[in-house]
């Protein structure tokens, strides 16, 4: 299993190509490839979690500073009951 370290230096490799390409939107990183940039964060965490269930996937939103890169995330899909 990677560690969330590889893929945060895999961010840090591509992010001039990141910022220059998808500036603003959310990026999903995996296995050191960009695995996809969408508009908003839940599409995004919601790409993550599907295809690598609790990971480890690098969601950061490019040009923003990170809070805390070093902190892993777990998401859960929330469902509203009707």
């Amino acid at each position: 299993m990677a560690d969330i370290k590889v893929e945060v230096a895999a961010y840090e490799r591509m992010q001039s190509d990141l910022e220059r390409e998808h500036m603003g939107k959310w990026v999903v990183v995996h296995d050191e490839q960009l695995i996809g940039a969408y508009d908003d964060f839940e599409d995004a965490a919601q790409l993550g979690v599907r295809r690598f269930g609790r990971g480890p996937f690098l969601l950061r939103q490019v040009g923003a500073k990170p809070l805390n890169p070093w902190t892993p995330a777990v998401f859960q899909e929330a469902r509203a009951i009707n």
